[in-house]
């Protein structure tokens, strides 16, 4: 929101609110990232033209500016519950799966909780900066050997974000998508009480740590657990 050309300069050189413009920037530089992005959206739409909102706000008074602002805050008080509401999946799929773990494994559990933060869920999923919450068990895990990894051949219908496929039906023992078929890992199977088996969108990434194991994410909760392929 501020001025860059000659043609934003403001007019009044000697203007006493000069040091309260732009009215949104500089107390908003005190708030969270997410609610900065919220107001920018607002002032963007209803003042597209950065030259009149700057030659505006220097020209009213200081009661003028403390009015308006908490209008602005109102107004974007709902699109900021949207980014709140979906620090996990929302539709984001990450761009690469997890790296290999190194360090202390965690403690293997018949319930584990992975419940980082207030809004998220209790269940390994991915924060929007790439982080695999849960996925710290170590390549010594127990539950994870296999006396004969990739028994039912390799998934060959790619990973990642530019492979999203869509649930075809089944459940935690045996879902499909594409011709594929896969079930849940015994010990995750409680993680994903909340799929739509029938609907959802999911990605399928490798595991790095452990042989024979894929990592299937639900790109609607954010949410993602360990699997294995059986075929087509």
């Amino acid at each position: 929101m501020v001025a860059n050309s000659k043609s934003e300069e403001c007019p009044r050189t000697a203007c006493r609110f000069r040091s309260l413009c732009p009215l949104v920037l500089k107390p908003a530089r005190f708030l969270p990232t997410d609610f900065r992005q919220a107001l920018q959206k607002i002032v963007n739409v209803l003042f597209p033209r950065k030259a009149a909102i700057v030659i505006y706000m220097r020209e009213v008074t200081m009661r003028s500016h403390l009015r308006f602002l908490p209008v602005v805050v109102v107004a974007a008080v709902p699109l900021f519950a949207q980014f709140t509401r979906h620090e996990v999946g929302g539709g984001f799929v990450p761009n690469n799966g997890p790296k290999p773990f190194h360090g202390t494994p965690r403690p293997a559990e018949p319930k584990q909780s992975f419940h980082d933060r207030p809004s998220h869920p209790d269940a390994p999923h991915v924060h929007k900066n790439g982080e695999w919450v849960g996925h710290d068990q170590g390549r010594d895990d127990a539950r994870f050997h296999l006396d004969h990894p990739w028994e039912h051949g390799r998934f060959s219908g790619g990973f990642g974000r530019g492979h999203i496929w869509h649930l075809g039906g089944g459940g935690p023992g045996r879902f499909w998508f594409g011709g594929f078929y896969f079930s849940v890992a015994p010990f995750d199977v409680g993680y994903c009480g909340d799929w739509l088996w029938d609907s959802d969108n999911i990605v399928i990434y490798e595991d790095p740590d452990h042989d024979g194991w894929y990592l299937a994410y639900n790109v609607r909760l954010g949410t993602y657990v360990h699997v294995l392929y059986l075929g087509q």
